[in-house]
């Protein structure tokens, strides 16, 4: 037989504040591993300097700070599918044409 025990409103904010807190974390820390290996590929495969790698960063922070994540994605897909031609998958909006899986 399995029991529930009930959880009061605040221990169940508690937890779900803890658990957003930790998926941001580990989003964070994915990002931040992305980017370095990008930094290193870069780097040894292409030749980029700690200047030209430093500007990498700067522009891509800028691009996140200075756009709506919405509008960013669909820039960043038509730049890249459309304009550049490298076959990625387009990122998926809902109806009213929010992201649905970042």
């Amino acid at each position: 037989m399995r029991a529930h025990i009930p959880i009061d409103r605040r221990t169940r904010r508690e937890i779900e504040r803890a658990v957003e807190e930790q998926v941001k974390t580990e989003r964070h820390g994915m990002t931040r591993r992305v980017f370095k290996a990008f930094i290193y590929a870069l780097n040894t495969e292409f030749g980029f300097g700690i200047h030209r790698c430093q500007r990498l960063i700067d522009a891509v922070n800028s691009v996140f700070n200075d756009t709506e994540q919405d509008e960013l994605w669909r820039r960043i897909d038509h730049h890249i599918i459309e304009y550049m031609g490298i076959p990625f998958d387009y990122e998926r909006t809902d109806i009213d044409g929010n992201l649905t899986d970042i």
